[in-house]
């Protein structure tokens, strides 16, 4: 089952501090079955930063059509438990809006640069 598959970045903040956003590398697909499909991003902005009140986030959504198909794209859902997606250390990660999209944000006070390797659930029922 290939999928022509475009994940779009958008970032979201509080306080639009965060800069620089970037999709290191392709998207990958590790794995697919039982309906899902194990995703890989790496992703990295500059002045991320995270205190007692306020942090700044990355908003994820995907979209996908079938290759050579004049069909519209479809938004990518992911799965709605956070417990099966994965970020890196000192990062957190919280499913949106029914599995329509993600927040990756700093888990603890700090600032500076961010660099995390996502892993990803995307439902393809």
């Amino acid at each position: 089952m290939r999928k022509l598959l475009l994940v779009v970045f958008c970032f979201w903040s509080m306080w639009a501090f965060g800069d620089h956003l970037l999709v290191n590398g392709d998207v990958k697909v590790v794995s697919v079955a039982d309906g899902f499909a194990e995703l890989e991003v790496q992703l990295s902005w500059s002045n991320s930063w995270r205190n007692s009140c306020n942090y700044d986030a990355v908003y994820i959504f995907g979209k996908y059509r079938l290759p050579d198909s004049d069909e519209k794209w479809h938004h990518l859902f992911f799965d709605a438990s956070d417990d099966v997606h994965s970020v890196g250390s000192g990062y957190g990660l919280s499913v949106m809006n029914g599995g329509r999209g993600l927040l990756v944000y700093r888990s603890e006070d700090g600032q500076g640069e961010s660099a995390v390797t996502l892993h990803l659930r995307w439902s393809l029922d």
